[in-house]
C-alpha cells in the first residue's frame, strides 16, 4: 500500500513536470509571437507618414503582404479622418462606404490616443485565424497622422514550438490549433470534449480514442485567452506501471523466500 501511494506520487510529480514544461513553453511562445507582431506593425508605421492613397502606396502594402510569406494577411492604412486605405485578399483600395472614426473601432481609436494595441483572435473569411495589430502613425515632429493595422497570422509562429496545444476564446471557441486537431478550429471545445470543462492548472489525466495517455491543463493568457497544453504520458504511466510490477514481484519473492524459511524451521 505504501509502495503504490509513493508511486503513484512519483506519477503525479512527473506528470505535472511534464505538463508544466509545455505549457511554459506554449505561454512564453504566444507572449513572443504577439511581440513580435506589434514590433514589425510599430517599425512600418511610420514610414506611412508621407503616403496617400494611390498606386504607390498600394504596391507598397502589395509588397509588406506577400514578403511577409503568408503571416501577414491584409494591411489597413487611416488617416485622421477615419477613410481607411487597404490591400489584402478581399479588397484592394479606397473601403467603400467605411470611415473607422465614424464606427469608433478600437484599432482606429486607440492608435489615434498614441497607442498601440491588439485585437482579439478571430477567423477571417478565408478561414486563417488572425490578429490585427495597429500602431499610430507619427510624422516627423512626432504628430499622430493616421493608423497602419495589419492583420496577422500567427498560426505559423505558435506550430513551431512543435507542442499539442489549443487555444481558445473564454467561452471555448477554438482559435488556434495544432495539426493533429486542425478540424477544431472554429467549433467550441466543450462541445468536442466536454470533459475539459473540468481542466484547470493542475493536468487532468486522459486516455484519448486510442487508448493513449494524455494530460491537459489550461492556462489564462491576458485575460483574452485559454491556453490547452497537452502532453502525451504514455511513457511516465508506463513506468509507474513497470516500477508497480516490480514492487510486485520483489513481494511475491519475499513471501516465497519467508514462506520456505518457515516450513524448514
Amino acid at each position: 500500500m505504501v509502495s503504490y501511494r509513493y508511486l503513484d506520487e512519483w506519477k503525479d510529480v512527473n506528470v505535472l513536470k511534464e505538463n508544466n514544461a509545455v505549457a511554459n513553453t506554449l505561454l512564453v511562445a504566444l507572449e513572443n509571437t504577439l511581440l513580435s507582431a506589434e514590433t514589425s506593425v510599430t517599425a512600418l508605421s511610420n514610414s506611412f507618414a508621407d503616403y496617400d492613397f494611390d498606386a504607390h502606396t498600394l504596391g507598397i502594402m502589395k509588397e509588406i503582404v506577400v514578403g511577409s510569406e503568408g503571416r501577414f494577411m491584409g494591411v489597413y492604412f487611416s488617416k485622421p479622418s477615419g477613410e481607411t486605405f487597404t490591400y489584402s485578399a478581399e479588397l484592394s483600395g479606397v473601403m467603400p462606404n467605411f470611415n473607422a472614426k465614424a464606427l469608433q473601432r478600437e484599432w482606429f481609436v486607440v492608435p489615434m490616443q498614441g497607442r498601440n494595441v491588439i485585437s482579439s483572435p478571430y477567423i477571417s473569411s478565408t478561414g486563417e485565424t488572425i490578429i490585427s495589430v495597429a500602431s499610430p502613425v507619427r510624422n516627423q515632429n512626432q504628430h499622430i497622422v493616421g493608423v497602419l493595422s495589419i492583420d496577422v497570422d500567427i498560426s505559423a509562429d505558435l506550430a513551431r514550438t512543435n507542442m499539442e496545444y489549443t487555444i481558445t476564446a473564454k467561452d471555448g471557441h477554438v482559435l488556434f490549433v495544432h495539426n493533429q486537431t486542425a478540424d477544431w478550429k472554429g467549433q467550441n471545445l466543450y462541445s468536442i470534449r466536454p470533459a475539459f470543462k473540468q481542466a484547470t492548472e493542475t493536468p487532468l489525466l486522459y486516455q484519448d480514442s486510442q487508448g493513449i495517455y494524455y494530460t491537459v491543463s489550461k492556462q489564462d493568457y491576458n485575460g483574452q485567452y485559454d491556453v490547452f497544453s497537452f502532453t502525451q504520458q504514455e511513457e511516465t504511466i508506463a513506468n509507474r506501471n513497470t516500477m508497480l510490477m516490480m514492487f510486485v514481484f520483489i513481494l511475491l519473492g519475499v513471501g516465497l523466500i519467508l514462506a520456505w524459511w518457515c516450513s524448514i524451521l
